[in-house]
């Protein structure tokens, strides 16, 4: 079974009632969630019945089995709240959080924060000026590559670039001709 977690992609191969756990990209360190169980599954490598991997449990709906994460807020352990400001790029599969004094914000992933909570119409490569009030995951959360980001109040956010509406405007100039 494969999914993709709140916080990283997973694969759990099953054995018997317990899951083994293998994080693709690597795991944060088991003293980064909050609940000793995630710790535990994280130390081992070896979910417990009902919770194959950190901050995940089994649902039965209708009779299908699902694996369903908690949000990364409620498991990992977060640093205070703080401002935030710089660049956020919104592609349709990410969010690269840029914090100032950057001036621009580089395609997806190459950025060491991933931002939750923002503002967006879809995630099409909208680039948004961001102000706001927030706090960071204490530990990395998706292997090697950076932090989670949570957006608790919006101060100001400015679109400063929408792919679709020049995709739009182009289309239209296309046709006009």
């Amino acid at each position: 079974m494969i999914w993709r977690a709140s916080l990283l992609l997973i694969a759990v191969a099953p054995s018997g009632p317990r899951s083994t756990l293998i994080c693709i990209g690597g795991c944060p360190p088991p003293e980064a969630y909050v609940d000793p169980v995630d710790q535990q599954i994280a130390r081992t490598g070896v979910g417990v019945p009902g919770r194959p991997s950190p901050c995940s449990y089994e649902e039965v709906t209708n009779g299908v089995r699902t694996v369903v994460t908690r949000p990364v807020q409620l498991c990992v352990k977060m640093l205070p709240q703080q401002r935030f400001r710089g660049l956020w790029r919104h592609p349709m599969e990410g969010s690269d959080f840029c914090p100032e004094p950057a001036k621009e914000c580089p395609e997806p992933g190459a950025t060491k924060f991933w931002l939750e909570g923002g503002p967006g119409r879809g995630g099409h490569g909208e680039l948004y000026r961001v102000d706001f009030i927030g706090r960071r995951t204490a530990y990395k959360t998706d292997g090697s590559s950076g932090y989670r980001v949570i957006m608790d109040e919006a101060i100001k956010i400015e679109l400063l670039e929408d792919p679709m509406s020049k995709a739009a405007q182009a289309a239209l100039k296309n046709k006009r001709k």
